[in-house]
């Protein structure tokens, strides 16, 4: 771990560098945020390119903000039973505290390195002295804690005041993953309760969430974006469900995942761009160029929070890089990992995972099962579809112990159907969203379990090309081009050439296939379920 500090036009920037694990995170003194943060040359988050335009920006890239996060209406707030009015800055209404904000103040900084833990931790404090619209003196310790040996790290918020008051105090984020836009984001928020806004910013509902704001099972993050009810993106309060499931941000590449103590998560698709300003990445700020989001306890006008003179909370993030068992093709630990993503899908228990693990061992003549660190897949378990980054050391593998590239492609199918749920089980399951009338959920069932099974290899599905062709008379028509399914080569044809076809299965989908191994002339179909 190394730490590097540099002294800016205010302020300064300190630079944690963890090369054990390839990842780096710039912080800043201003607003004690996060300037930049990458993994293995990926970045995660959105920042102005320029020091001038980070330090004094309205959307406040990666700061705090406090000590009234949010929208007070007409600047209003009660505290003590007295009637505070804060300046207003927007319109009528005051916006994060207006000139209060500390996101625009300078913390001291201090550094500790606790080699013995393994955390080193760089401490921001910032006092906010007592005035007639503030009044209290507020002292603020915002904390990032840097685990040495993998890519994580604790951000923790401890805030006193010298008297009761009202504190909503957020970490405002705004994340893009390496993307120019949103598009190729997906999104996890275990919340089934979402709060939406009125045009003044002012918190006006709360309901479980529908079609179009839920996210608890991971979806892409635009896939409703357009749709009129949504306006021009999102911009909605999240209860979270559980403080145990993490809220992920992935792409292909990687994936960040966020735990929290706090109550709930803001979450905002736009980042209000006021200009063609340049952000880091070779960017620009755009209406959907990233995604704003910040774990907090309060919406709406602030007068639902009760008073009180001290405020904590901890956020974890942890960074992933999907390909990291690619990149290390060790077939132990492609295995370790498979296991741990199907027990994590709820193919089997627990007490289960050594079996199928040793099961999978044997197939690929391995001596003993993976016992180095499991951190490149222990945070992917839970945000995977698919088990599609497992499969490429195993197969690999299947390579060097002699089978061909056919053979080991069915091998491969077959592993994954002995750790598909039996026939029975799937059955059972199937038939009992039936019993209660719930034939959607008994087709999604299939279809999910068919997703995380491999057998609807839903990464391939998603290059096919779809549109709709639109005519002045009649319907439309939806066409679709087929790109999942790549042309035959040479040396597959020249292997059919001759070959004997048995005769079964007598088709692709009909019921013999159930753990059928494959053959030259038909696929396998060990992860099929009926």
């Amino acid at each position: 771990m190394r730490i590097e500090r540099k002294s800016i036009d205010e302020g300064e920037l300190i630079t944690v560098y963890n090369e054990k694990v390839d990842a780096k995170i710039v912080l800043s003194s201003v607003g004690a945020g996060i300037y930049d943060l990458s993994l293995g040359g990926h970045r995660f988050v959105s920042s102005p390119k320029e020091m001038s335009d980070y330090l004094h920006n309205p959307n406040d890239y990666g700061k705090t903000v406090g000590p009234f996060a949010g929208r007070l209406e007409g600047g209003r707030i009660n505290i003590g039973g007295k009637e505070v009015r804060l300046p207003a800055n927007c319109g009528e209404d005051c916006l994060d505290s207006a000139g209060y904000n500390i996101a625009d103040k300078v913390f001291d900084v201090s550094v500790n390195e606790d080699n013995e833990h393994g955390y080193y931790d760089v401490v921001f404090r910032y006092i906010g002295k007592k005035t007639e619209q503030i009044p209290a003196e507020i002292e603020y310790y915002i904390v990032y804690s840097f685990a040495e040996s993998r890519p994580t790290f604790i951000l923790t918020c401890r805030v006193r005041s010298s008297e009761k008051t009202r504190l909503n105090v957020v970490n405002r984020h705004y994340f893009d993953l390496g993307e120019k836009d949103l598009s190729n984001l997906r999104l996890t928020i275990p919340s089934s309760i979402v709060g939406g806004y009125d045009e003044k910013g002012n918190l006006v509902s709360e309901e479980e969430v529908d079609e179009l704001t839920d996210f608890r099972d991971g979806r892409p993050f635009l896939r409703h974006i357009d749709n009129p009810t949504l306006g021009k993106g999102y911009d909605h309060y999240y209860k979270l469900d559980d403080n145990e499931s993490p809220i992920i941000i992935e792409n292909d590449d990687v994936a960040l995942l966020i735990n929290t103590t706090l109550p709930g998560v803001a979450l905002k698709s736009m980042n209000s761009p006021k200009g063609d300003m340049a952000l880091l990445g070779e960017k620009k700020e755009t209406l959907l160029g990233s995604l704003c989001l910040s774990p907090t306890s309060l919406f709406g006008d602030g007068l639902d929070v009760p008073e009180t003179d001290k405020l904590w909370y901890q956020t974890t993030y942890s960074l992933s890089d999907k390909h990291a068992i690619e990149k290390k093709n060790d077939p132990a630990m492609a295995v370790a990992g498979l296991v741990g993503y199907c027990h994590a899908k709820g193919f089997f228990g627990e007490e289960d995972c050594r079996f199928y693990e040793n099961m999978v061992l044997h197939i690929l003549r391995l001596p003993e099962p993976f016992s180095g660190d499991t951190y490149p897949f222990k945070f992917l378990l839970s945000s995977l579809r698919t088990p599609e980054v497992f499969l490429s050391p195993i197969k690999n593998r299947l390579l060097e112990i002699g089978l061909d590239e056919g053979e080991a492609s069915r091998e491969i199918v077959n592993i994954l159907g002995l750790l598909t749920p039996k026939p029975s089980e799937v059955i059972d399951e199937f038939d009992s969203h039936l019993e209660n009338d719930d034939a959607l959920g008994a087709t999604e069932f299939l279809y999910e379990l068919s997703v995380n099974a491999g057998y609807v290899e839903k990464s391939k599905v998603d290059r096919n090309i779809v549109f709709d062709a639109n005519f002045d008379d009649g319907p439309s028509l939806e066409v679709s081009i087929n790109l999942s399914k790549p042309e035959k080569n040479n040396k597959d044809i020249a292997k059919l050439v001759g070959a004997k076809k048995s005769g079964y299965p007598a088709c692709v989908l009909c019921y013999d296939n159930i753990g059928f191994g494959g053959s030259p002339t038909h696929p396998a179909r060990g992860n099929i379920r009926f």
